[in-house]
């Protein structure tokens, strides 16, 4: 399962952390799309490098390579040619999912359903 930024963020600060016990999935990963977003609000609020460091200890990071990156441009060319773009690090953490065959555990359930065949749980049903 590929982790979103927005549910780390909300175990992160105290909020949410029994649902993991809920979670499906043994596997739990994050795209480096989702590190470059972690490390931007650690560099913005000053966090501690434990913080930071806590977080992703226990997860698999799953770089974005060749494969992932042409998906990912295939995906926002779809998105463009429908004039409905979303941020680009979540079409990588899209791309990542779909190469992988991983679902995304998100709160951000409304740009991950404009992408075709991403599989999405919502943190917020947990």
């Amino acid at each position: 399962m590929i982790i979103d930024s927005s549910v780390l963020i909300d175990i992160d600060q105290g909020r949410g952390f029994q649902k993991l016990e809920k979670v499906p999935d043994t596997r739990h990963s994050i795209s480096s799309a989702t590190f470059m977003e972690l490390a931007i609000g650690k560099y913005l609020n000053n966090s501690s490098d434990s913080s930071f460091q806590s977080i992703i200890d226990n997860l698999d990071l799953i770089p974005v390579d060749e494969v992932i990156a042409e998906k990912a441009g295939e995906i926002m060319a779809g998105l463009i040619q429908e004039g409905d773009r979303i941020e680009i690090n979540n079409v990588y953490i899209a791309a990542t999912a779909l190469i992988h065959n991983e679902k995304i555990l998100t709160s951000n359930t409304k740009h991950f359903k404009r992408i075709e065949g991403v599989e999405i749980v919502d943190w917020n049903n947990l």
